[in-house]
This record gives structure tokens, sequence and C-alpha cells, in this order.
């Protein structure tokens, strides 16, 4: 297992004392939160992860900007655990009705949510909301009109930008349990094997160092299956001269990981190998401009600047570079054209974490990708991820 000591009670104090900073100079009055990787920066629950995406049914957190405290609703079957394991919260974990229908929603609403502003006093103030059905806002702005329920999505991404030690230390982890995944899967690959039978091995690799869950559905394609890139992976049988595209992360402490490496079986014709080696050539390129000071922009004309001038200008990656990491497998800052479709430019900071991940897609030829996870330094890039690049390809 990942074996730098975390002290979990510090991470937890910065954390919250970060967020009330973030609502106090926001204008924040209180926090309601029903994303689970959001939750748990808030309250340093471990959640059952069934409700990864999107708006969870059974769990959710308030914060006022001056409580010393979360209060966290769980379900019934989950209070005792809850109340053991977060015994900082104290009489704050409380039990939930489940919001699973319009009813449910309203009667949460009535007799859980509504009396406990009232009682922290945030009744006829602004109200960040991270993730909520349309029921549960209208109930909340008919119960309390005196209040401003606004979008607190992006303002929770900006509070969790910046990573204290103690997180930089379970983001290491994470790091260190994909790099031992994705070790093994290399070690495995050889013609006659199933995609499938290469993710397998490295679950068990991960899952026995300490992940709690995968960060994505482990991507393994190989052959034409990398070009266009098929995003889950299959029976198909490997054959020699195929390249095999494997992108796999790891939940460890509530952090996660996500990591890619494009890997021959055998030897790649001459063009594929030239495809690698303008990839490699772009991730470096955007490493180097990751420093304090610079914008994500910056990094994204970097990688693509790289691509066009290997020629491969028509089949670079699709709007996304990279993006932030920490309690959620994809945060803030998003870097790449994509970032014109709403996300904001971010300055690069000190603390900051990123995915890194160019990649070139030629039908017919191969579809390779390379990923990192960077951290930001005072002086520069750090890279956590640290699996061997194809060295004899990238020269």
């Amino acid at each position: 297992m990942p074996s730098s000591k975390v002290d979990y009670e510090l991470m937890r104090k910065q954390r919250f004392l970060q967020l009330q900073r973030k609502m106090k100079s926001e204008g924040v009055d209180l926090v309601l939160s029903f994303r689970l990787e959001n939750i748990r920066y808030i309250s340093d629950l471990r959640p059952v992860w069934g409700e990864y995406l999107g708006m969870a049914t059974r769990y959710c957190c308030l914060a006022e900007g001056k409580a010393p405290r979360p209060i966290l609703f769980v379900d019934e079957t989950e209070l005792q655990r809850c109340e053991d394991e977060l015994a900082w919260i104290g009489d704050g974990v409380q039990p939930m009705i489940p919001v699973n229908s319009e009813q449910q929603t309203k009667e949460f609403v009535a007799k859980k949510l509504v009396p406990k502003i009232k009682e922290l006093r945030a009744s006829k103030g602004r109200i960040a909301v991270d993730i909520a059905s349309l029921t549960l806002v209208h109930e909340l702005e008919r119960q309390l009109p005196g209040a401003e329920v606004i979008d607190g999505d992006f303002f929770l991404k900006l509070v969790k930008m910046l990573k204290n030690p103690e997180e930089i230390k379970l983001l290491r982890g994470a790091a260190g349990i994909a790099d031992a995944g994705i070790n093994r899967a290399r070690e495995k690959l050889r013609p006659g094997r199933r995609e499938c039978e290469i993710v397998g091995y490295a679950y068990e690799v991960m899952q026995s160092m300490g992940m709690e869950r995968p960060q994505v559905a482990s991507i393994c394609a190989s052959g034409e299956r990398t070009a266009p890139l098929h995003r889950l992976s299959s029976g198909r049988i490997m054959q020699h001269g195929d390249f095999v595209f494997m992108d796999m992360g790891a939940c460890f402490g509530g952090y996660f990981s996500d990591e890619t490496r494009t890997v021959p079986v055998g030897s790649p014709d001459e063009r594929a190998g030239d495809v690698y080696r303008a990839v490699y050539t772009a991730l470096h390129a955007a490493i180097k401009v990751l420093k304090p000071g610079c914008k994500t922009v910056d990094v994204h004309l970097a990688a693509r600047g790289a691509i066009k001038d290997a020629g491969y200008e028509k089949y670079g990656y699709y709007g996304l570079l990279g993006h932030g990491i920490g309690t959620s497998g994809q945060e803030a800052p998003v870097v790449g054209e994509i970032v014109t479709e709403g996300e904001q430019q971010i300055r690069l900071q000190p603390g900051m974490c990123f995915t890194l991940e160019p990649g070139i897609f030629v039908p017919g030829v191969a579809g390779i990708r390379l990923e990192d996870n960077v951290l930001i330094t005072e002086s520069g890039a750090d890279v956590l991820t640290r699996v061997p690049y194809e060295e004899d390809l990238a020269r």
C-alpha cells in the first residue's frame, strides 16, 4: 500500500476552513451538496459509490459559513456506520428521507432541510446548491422565500482546486496504485490475450493495494479498436503488432488517479511509431508549461502546437487535453477547446493537480494517448505517475 502517513484530522480541518474562507469571500451563507465527491470533501464521508455520478439520493451535506462542523444527512441504513466513522461531526450525522420520488423530496425538504436551515439562521441567505432536482430547488424556494438559491457546482470546484499537503499525499498514493495496475497489465501483454483479461490483472493488484473503486470503467482497447477509440474493454484477442491502449485509475482515501499508457505488443509499424513519438512530444511540451503564473490555455496551445508540427493536427485529441483531479476523477480546471463551452481560463497556482492526456487517433494506423497526473509546485511540474514510456519509440 502507499506508504506516506496522512494526517486525516488535519486534512479534514484544512478542507473545511478552505470551504468557509471561500464562502466568506463569495458571500455564500450555506452550501447544500448532493454530489458524493463534494460531500466527501466537506464531511469526510466514505460513500457507497453506487451513486458516484449525478445527484445522490441517500446522502446530503449542509455547511454553514461559521459553524464548526457540517450537517450530514444519511440513509437510516448508513446511520450507525457514519456515526462511528465520523465522530468529529457528532450529532450532526442525522437520518435522511431518501429523495427517490417527488413526494419523498418534498417531505425531505419540509421535515429535514428547511428546519435545519432555519436552525442555522440561513433561511434568508445565499444558498449554494451543487446539484439537485427541480422539485427540490422549487420546494426550497417556496418554503424559504427570503433565501437566494444559487448554482454552487462551479463554486465547489473552485474551493477544491488547491490541494493541501495531506491531500497531495493521497494523490501520490492513488497515482502509485495506478502505476502498479498498469505495470502489471504491461507485464501480461502478449498475442493471444484478451483485452478484458488485461483489465482483470490490473484490478487484482490495484484492489489489493487499497483501491476503493476505479476512476472510470477502465479501458483496454487494442488494434483497430484504438482509432476511433472504443472506451470499453472487450474480448478481442491481441495480435502481434497491435498497440494496446490502457486508461486506468484508482480512488485511494477519497482521491483519484487517472493514467494512460499505450503499449505495443511486439513491433509496431513505422507510422504507428511516428504517432507515438508525436504524442510523447505533445505531452512533454504541455508539462513544461505547467508552472505558476501560466494559464490553462497556454498548456493547451503547447500540446496542440506540437501535434500540428508533427503533421497530425487533423487527428489530435477531441477538445479535452486535461483536467483537475482530486476527490473527483474529473474536476476543475479543465484544459482544451472544451473550455470555450463554459469552463473558465484559470491561472495556474501551486497545489493544483492535473491530468494531461494528449492523444492522436489515426484510423487504420493506431490511436495513441499518454496521460500523466501532474502537481503544480512553486518551481514547476511534479509528475506523480511513473509508469515508463516506450522510450525506443519516443526518440
